[in-house]
């Protein structure tokens, strides 16, 4: 007696296209929805690229938009039992890799643009811990701003003691601008700050000046009422320029151009 074996019916390709398509639009509003969360307020450009914590982020989406609608498509199947299972292990998948990304774009955000000596630091959200928050110099410097960088001035302490802990905490890989104690306004340090920008001759000479005359003509001012200070970032292939006025030291923006080149 022969035995009767009965298969479930494969998915027609009609319906795995249908479910990818469905899967692919879900993933791309999804996706759009947390790029412009990280990108339009927690990473403002060019600030993102200051510390590099778009990218694991970028990766996780790209790879998210892709293989959860492709997963979908190789094990759709509506005659299968165990479809809605498996949907809900790539749905979780997928919640899980955007949550990652999200969780790692959100620590990488940068807090604070932090005006040194002579030139402007960049300080993300991991760099301060909650104990050093509850130690700000004033109440709106004991809060990480989740809609780009709040600007301030951190000048150097004028007793030892202070000046010992910097040392030692500069040893241990943090520096002033991790501190929100030592904060003060950044427009009481502004003028000192033009003191020591430099002029845009250079950059209008370098093969920037497109990018200069760009920012120039978009703003509306001459070369003669701008002055630039280099931006440090998380490493030395980061850093950007930033375009100060000349008359009040304001923060105009920052460019995507290396200020040492």
């Amino acid at each position: 007696m022969k035995l009767l074996q009965v298969t479930a019916p494969r998915g027609s390709w009609k319906d795995r296209f249908r479910a990818f398509a469905i899967h692919l639009v879900i993933s791309l509003v999804i996706a759009a929805v947390a790029a412009y969360v990280v990108f339009g307020l927690w990473f403002p450009q060019p600030y993102g690229e200051l510390v590099g914590g778009t990218r694991i982020f970028l990766l996780l989406i790209i790879i998210d938009v892709i293989i959860g609608p492709c997963c979908t498509f190789a094990v759709f199947n509506r005659h299968k039992s165990g479809l809605k299972f498996d949907l809900a292990v790539i749905a979780a998948l997928q919640i899980a890799a955007l949550s990652y990304g999200m969780h790692v774009a959100a620590n990488s955000r940068i807090v604070f643009l932090v005006l040194g000596e002579d030139m402007l630091y960049v300080t993300p959200a991991t760099t301060i811990e909650p104990g050093d928050l509850a130690k700000a110099s004033r109440p709106e410097f004991a809060n990480l701003s989740w809609v780009g960088p709040m600007l301030v001035a951190a000048p150097r302490p004028d007793n030892s003691d202070d000046e010992f802990f910097l040392a030692t905490s500069g040893a241990r890989g943090k520096d002033i601008n991790g501190y929100p104690k030592f904060f003060k306004p950044y427009q009481d340090f502004a003028p000192q700050l033009v003191q020591k920008a430099k002029p845009l001759d250079r950059l209008l000479a370098s093969a920037n000046a497109t990018k200069v005359n760009a920012a120039l003509t978009e703003l509306g001012l001459s070369a003669e009422s701008v002055r630039f200070v280099a931006v440090r970032g998380k490493e030395p292939d980061m850093d950007k320029t930033a375009l100060l006025s000349l008359d009040d030291g304001k923060l105009l923006t920052v460019l995507d151009i290396d200020p040492w080149a």
